[in-house]
């Protein structure tokens, strides 16, 4: 195909903060593009309903266009927004927000503003990196598979970076090694180092540093069958709030500390809880949510499918004396049907799954529960839509979307939504 370049006007984003732009009634994304430039693109690629097009040059940037300070980033796939201002970006994913609730899930319910971060730099307190052929590390090339080979990321804790630079030239050798995951407390002074891997790999023992090899062929997800002390194997103890919450290597908890907590004050205070209740903290992970909010009711019930994660969940609430808890290892989608079924109280449900959602089956359990109030936080706007509006049908209306900036610089948002009965 003849790479054709086009002189081109970008008049809105993709949900991927791509911009977009129309010629000929059809519309073409330009990655790196903002909304209101005016820009030359080379056309690379045609589908059925839209056109790729690649930026070769800003004619009329937009005032909202900032330098991006990362060295990587034009290579990189981590981040997708870092060339706008910040103000710029927390606006432009609250339009993506409003647009995808209303085109997926039919919703006309106006997210509030998007909660961002005084300093949208540094806040990362876990990584996953990826090993290339060559054996170096990084993260994904935009758009493929290739390793973009990074020597630090902006996005990282300054810890989690000088760990990087101290393990780069260690696991150069190691011909299983697949990933690097990197990981430490807040404040940077726990630091663990996850090898995850085809065969079982060794490092040096790192002062300061706890480190554990996952190895094995079978996965769940990025993580291998078998787990090994690779020396000074020690848990994470994390404090949120005066929770201490002690996390396993795979044990979920969010990479951004300081809008975790912000989230978690958005989950109180629209959950409205009161002693008497019954909590049921879905897809708990460490049971940090539920954790959380459970001193202001009556029972906590955590579900949780990865079974150390609800091992962790179980020994934080004896660690932090709460009574009133139990956690159970368990899909959350096979455990709250029979829950229902069996006449189990539900007064409050929080909802925290993964990137793909909910279950229409757990969905259709939520609204048959009774419960006063349901709290969905989501990761990704579409498929969050995509439950809100089954959650209508069955009789269930967002009150309240309150959006987070969880990842700075990238695409990415948190969503915390209450709804409640008509």
């Amino acid at each position: 195909m003849e790479q054709t370049v086009l002189q081109l006007h970008i008049d809105g984003l993709t949900s991927e903060l791509q911009g977009v732009a129309h010629l000929h009634s059809q519309a073409l994304f330009v990655s790196g593009a903002l909304p209101g430039e005016d820009v030359e693109a080379r056309l690379i690629a045609r589908k059925k309903r839209y056109a790729i097009a690649r930026l070769e040059r800003i004619v009329h940037p937009a005032p909202q266009r900032s330098a991006p300070p990362c060295p990587y980033y034009e290579q990189c796939g981590g981040c997708a927004i870092q060339h706008a201002a910040y103000a710029a970006q927390l606006e432009y994913k609250r339009q993506v927000l409003a647009q995808t609730l209303q085109r997926i899930g039919g919703l006309e319910l106006a997210p509030r503003p998007l909660l961002g971060m005084e300093q949208p730099w540094r806040y990362r307190n876990r990584v996953m990196l990826h090993r290339g052929t060559d054996g170096r590390l990084g993260f994904y090339a935009k758009g493929s598979h290739d390793i973009c080979v990074i020597d630090s990321c902006p996005l990282l804790l300054p810890s989690l970076n000088e760990m990087l630079a101290e393990l780069t030239p260690l696991c150069a050798g190691m011909k299983t090694l697949r990933h690097l995951q990197l990981r430490c407390d807040h404040q940077g002074g726990q630091m663990q180092a996850v090898l995850i891997s085809e065969q079982p790999e060794r490092l040096p023992c790192l002062n300061g540093v706890s480190v554990w090899n996952n190895y094995g062929a079978d996965s769940y997800g990025l993580y291998k069958r078998h787990w090994r002390d690779g020396g000074g194997a020690t848990p994470i103890i994390e404090d949120v709030s005066g929770l201490r919450l002690k996390l396993s290597p795979a044990a979920f908890l969010q990479v951004n500390y300081q809008q975790m907590l912000v989230m978690y004050r958005q989950i109180a205070e629209l959950a409205a809880l009161d002693s008497g209740d019954t909590l049921l903290d879905l897809y708990a992970g460490a049971g940090s949510i539920g954790l959380y909010l459970a001193r202001r009711v009556s029972r906590l019930i955590g579900v949780e499918s990865y079974a150390p994660a609800a091992t962790d969940a179980a020994e934080n609430a004896r660690l932090n004396a709460i009574g009133n808890a139990e956690f159970i290892a368990e899909a959350a989608e096979r455990f709250l049907p029979r829950y229902v079924q069996q006449g189990g109280a539900a007064d409050v449900l929080i909802l925290d799954p993964p990137r793909a959602g909910c279950a229409p089956e757990l969905l259709r359990a939520a609204a048959a529960s009774g419960a006063r109030a349901i709290v969905y936080a989501s990761c990704d706007a579409a498929t969050l839509a995509r439950d809100l509006r089954l959650l209508a049908a069955l009789g269930y209306q967002p009150q309240a979307v309150q959006p987070l900036d969880m990842f700075p610089q990238t695409a990415h948002m948190e969503t915390v939504c209450l709804l409640s009965r008509e």
